[in-house]
């Protein structure tokens, strides 16, 4: 299995949104509002949605606090290593388990 890729990468947009290609073929599309994180298959079925608060838990428990990098830029670069959808939704479910244990 390939490695994946980000095929669409908007940082600086109102609405930050990344286009990932996952190992197997797949595509995702990550979006970030004010309401959190939503990451779904491009046909729009959801996969995965986190409150912002959560989102910037998860994002706080994957890089150091010296780091500056954006929110979008953390959740692509995690996305892109995951090789299958079936995958990718068990990972960010154990990092929402993680990430609330630590916010209690």
């Amino acid at each position: 299995m390939s490695a994946g890729a980000v095929i669409c990468f908007e940082d600086n947009a109102m609405r930050p949104k990344a286009e990932i290609m996952l190992g197997n073929g797949e595509h995702v599309e990550l979006v970030l509002d004010r309401n959190g994180v939503t990451i779904s298959r491009v046909d729009g079925q959801i996969l995965f949605e986190a409150s912002a608060e959560l989102a910037s838990r998860i994002c706080a428990s994957l890089v150091s606090s010296t780091v500056k990098v954006t929110p979008l830029a953390i959740l692509a670069a995690v996305i892109v290593q995951i090789p299958q959808r079936i995958r990718f939704t068990a990972h960010f479910m154990k990092l929402r388990k993680l990430s609330s244990r630590r916010g209690a």
